[in-house]
C-alpha cells in the first residue's frame, strides 16, 4: 500500500508530461498546417487564381468557433424585390444587342431572352410582341448626347457641347441643364415605360470622360436618380469613367443593376475597320468589368466581328465570370 502511494504522484507527473506533450505536439502541428495554408493561399492569390476575400485562410477561419469570414454583408438593391425586374439578376443564357434595327425587323430578336433595342423605333404591339415571344426587353435610352436624326434635336440642339470624335452627326449634352434632365427623364423615358419595356439601357454617360467637370458628373447622378420614380432596372453601357467614380462615392451603388461594357478585347475605327483592341485596354476594362462584378453588379460586354477563335476566348472568359456577352458582325448593332 505505502509502495502504491509513492508511486501515485509519479505516474500522475509522467499523465501530465505525456498530456502536455499532447498538447504541444497538437499546437505545433497546428502551427505547421496554417503556416502551409498561408503560403499557398499568398501563391494562389499572387497568380491571380484565387481571390483575397475568398482565399483558403479565410474559409478555414470562418467555420472555427471564434472566426469570422472577410466577406462583407452585402446589402440588396431596392428594386431586387419587385416581380417587374427579377429576370434581370438571372444569367439570361442569350444576350443581344439590336439598337440600329426598327419594329419591322423585330425578328431578328427572335431566340434571346434579354434584347436591347432602341424602343423610340418601335411601336407598343412590336414591344408586346417580343415580350410575348419570351424576352425581357431593355431599351436604349442616350442621355449624354443626341443625334441629329433625332425629332427633338432642333429643339435641344442649344444644350450641345460639341461634336462626338467619331461621330459627326451627333452632339454631346450638358446634362447639368435641367430642362435637358426633366425632357429625357419626363417624355423620353416616360414614352418607352408606356409601350411596356423592362428597363433601360443608358448609353454616352462617356461624356464625363470627354468633360469631366463635378457639374457634368452631378448632371447624369440626377438623371439617373429621376429614373428611379420608374421602379425599373438600369444598365449604363461604357461611362467606366463615371461609374468608377459613382461606385467609389457609393452614390451610384444602389441606383443601377449592371453595366455593360464594349471593345473589352476587338473593337472597330472608322478608318481601319475591325480590329484587336489594344493589350493595354483589354487589361483595363477586364479590371474595371471585373471591379463592377465585385460590387454585386451584372456585367454584359459588346464584341465587334471576331475570328472564331478569339469568339471561343470570348466566350470562356466571359462564362467563367457569369457575364453575359453578345457578338455583332456590324458596329451598327442590326
Amino acid at each position: 500500500m505505502a509502495n502504491e502511494e509513492q508511486n501515485a504522484p509519479v505516474e500522475e507527473q509522467e499523465e501530465k508530461t505525456t498530456f502536455k506533450g499532447f498538447i504541444m505536439g497538437l499546437l505545433a502541428f497546428t502551427i505547421v498546417m496554417l503556416a502551409g495554408l498561408i503560403l499557398v493561399n499568398t501563391a494562389l492569390v499572387n497568380l491571380g487564381l484565387l481571390d483575397e476575400k475568398k482565399g483558403i485562410v479565410n474559409q478555414v477561419i470562418s467555420i472555427l468557433p471564434f472566426g469570422h469570414s472577410d466577406e462583407e454583408e452585402v446589402t440588396p438593391s431596392q428594386f431586387i424585390e419587385t416581380e417587374a425586374n427579377t429576370t434581370l439578376y438571372q444569367n439570361t443564357g442569350s444576350f443581344g444587342v439590336f439598337i440600329g434595327i426598327d419594329g419591322s425587323q423585330a425578328a431578328r430578336c427572335a431566340g434571346y431572352d434579354l434584347v436591347v433595342i432602341d424602343a423610340q423605333e418601335f411601336t407598343a404591339e412590336q414591344v408586346a410582341q417580343l415580350k410575348a415571344g419570351g424576352a425581357t426587353v431593355i431599351s436604349y435610352l442616350n442621355i449624354g448626347s443626341m443625334e441629329q436624326s433625332r425629332a427633338y434635336y432642333g429643339d435641344y440642339s442649344g444644350f450641345g457641347l460639341g461634336t462626338r470624335d467619331g461621330w459627326p452627326d451627333e452632339v454631346w449634352m450638358d446634362v447639368s441643364q435641367p430642362d435637358w434632365q426633366n425632357y429625357v427623364t419626363g417624355t423620353l423615358a416616360a414614352d418607352l415605360v408606356a409601350k411596356g419595356v423592362d428597363g433601360f439601357f443608358l448609353d454616352n454617360t462617356d461624356v464625363y470622360y470627354a468633360y469631366p467637370t463635378d457639374e457634368i458628373y452631378n448632371g447624369l447622378l440626377t438623371i439617373i436618380n429621376n429614373l428611379q420614380g420608374y421602379n425599373l432596372p438600369i444598365i449604363i453601357n461604357g461611362g467606366d469613367s463615371f461609374v468608377s467614380r459613382g461606385l467609389s462615392t457609393g452614390e451610384l451603388t444602389y441606383l443601377i443593376e449592371a453595366i455593360c461594357q464594349e471593345d473589352v478585347f476587338t473593337t472597330y475605327d472608322q478608318y481601319k475597320g475591325y480590329s484587336f483592341q489594344s493589350k493595354a485596354d483589354t487589361e483595363y476594362y477586364k479590371q474595371y468589368v471585373e471591379s463592377c462584378a465585385q460590387q454585386n453588379l451584372l456585367v454584359y460586354i459588346i464584341e465587334y466581328a471576331p475570328d472564331p477563335d478569339t469568339a471561343a476566348m470570348i466566350s470562356e472568359y466571359c462564362n467563367a465570370r457569369n457575364f453575359q456577352y453578345y457578338i455583332s458582325d456590324s458596329i451598327l448593332l442590326n
